[in-house]
């Protein structure tokens, strides 16, 4: 599978990999940490609509659009860092559609030394999506009995990804029983990592269970303003047409009403947007429990095709029982600014300077 730094990467992780129908796949670590896919499984082609035969040996950024390369290597980078297992969710735009995963990162070790990342990924869209019919809800018995099912469908999700990486690792450990035992120590010390990092996700299900007798479909936990910022910078301009400002900050509220409120935001600007989008993130004067999201951009002469026209936007905003205000900048015309305030109770980390993803308008 090719050459890391004088040692051969072992062409049986992947095999071993094909035998599971969740999608997984591999990122090469090379000198310098240099990252590159060392392939794919069926079942990750048959989800995404990629092949492993093309993107095997690319870099992020030669196998997927930039800002979908942006996204995915802040992430390995991330999991290389903390030098141990890290889940987190994404929304990706992939060949076969935009879609949420949950997705486990491994660090596979040989003598010390990470030479490669094992990637598994659980599709959380329906639970996403059950999550935002739940928000919208009136009915409270409904919405509790829903959200609880909602709960351990995305516990599964959580769950099933450290195991089957557990699983990949204590196999290749099976077919190493044999002189010399440093390599089995390492898969081993692998396997206990990924072991724990499963009883941590159990724990959080616990934990969410709980706080869903109290709060039903409107659990709150902490968001990642800047994740989620990326992913969506990922999916609505791809290709960096746009100069994307977005803040870096966590904060506690409900995913099912802020996630969809946000997409909707941005999409809605992207299309209508003339190089940049800035956008800041304040608590509000006016609510206690809430957040102010203003974007702002300068409006392109000719809108591009876009099917989230100001009703649509506003039917949608108004279903998650918040409220969005258009206004034209008088100081300068053809400036549009979109207020949106979100259910967040408190910030866990301030909003810092807003991070910018260039576009091609600048550069």
């Amino acid at each position: 599978m090719g050459d890391h730094g004088g040692r051969a990467f072992p062409a049986d992780v992947l095999q071993s990999l094909q035998l599971f129908d969740n999608p997984m796949f591999i990122v090469t670590v090379g000198a310098g940490q240099d990252l590159r896919f060392g392939g794919l499984n069926h079942a990750h082609e048959r989800a995404t609509g990629m092949s492993s035969r093309d993107i095997t040996g690319k870099t992020p950024h030669e196998a997927l659009p930039p800002r979908v390369a942006d996204t995915v290597l802040i992430n390995y980078r991330a999991c290389l860092s903390a030098d141990t297992v890290t889940t987190y969710e994404e929304l990706l735009d992939l060949p076969a559609g935009a879609r949420w995963w949950r997705t486990t990162l491994t660090p596979y070790r040989v003598e010390g030394r990470v030479l490669a990342i094992i990637g598994s990924s659980v599709d959380i869209t329906p639970v996403k999506e059950r999550s935002a019919v739940l928000a919208t809800d009136g009915d409270g018995m409904h919405r509790r009995v829903a959200a609880l099912q909602t709960l351990a469908f995305a516990a599964t999700s959580r769950m099933r990804g450290p195991l089957n990486n557990m699983v990949t690792l204590g196999r290749l450990l099976r077919a190493e029983l044999r002189p010399p035992l440093r390599r089995k120590e390492q898969l081993l010390s692998m396997i206990i990592d990924t072991a724990v990092h499963a009883l941590d996700e159990i724990d959080i299900f616990e934990r969410d269970q709980e706080l869903a007798q109290v709060c039903a479909a409107f659990g709150d936990s902490t968001i990642d303003f800047g994740h989620l910022c990326r992913d969506l910078a990922g999916l609505i301009d791809p290709e960096r047409r746009l100069n994307i400002c977005f803040p870096d900050a966590h904060a506690v509220g409900p995913p099912a009403r802020v996630e969809p409120a946000m997409q909707a935001a941005r999409c809605y600007a992207a299309a209508r947007a003339d190089g940049r989008i800035d956008s800041n993130l304040r608590p509000d004067a006016r609510e206690a429990d809430g957040v102010h999201l203003r974007l702002i951009w300068d409006a392109r002469p000719a809108p591009m095709h876009d099917a989230l026209t100001e009703t649509r936007l506003r039917t949608r905003i108004d279903a998650l029982g918040l409220h969005v205000l258009l206004t034209q900048n008088a100081k300068r015309e053809g400036r549009t600014v979109l207020d949106l305030t979100l259910p967040c109770t408190r910030f866990v980390s301030e909003p810092a300077m807003a991070l910018s993803q260039s576009g091609h308008a600048s550069g």
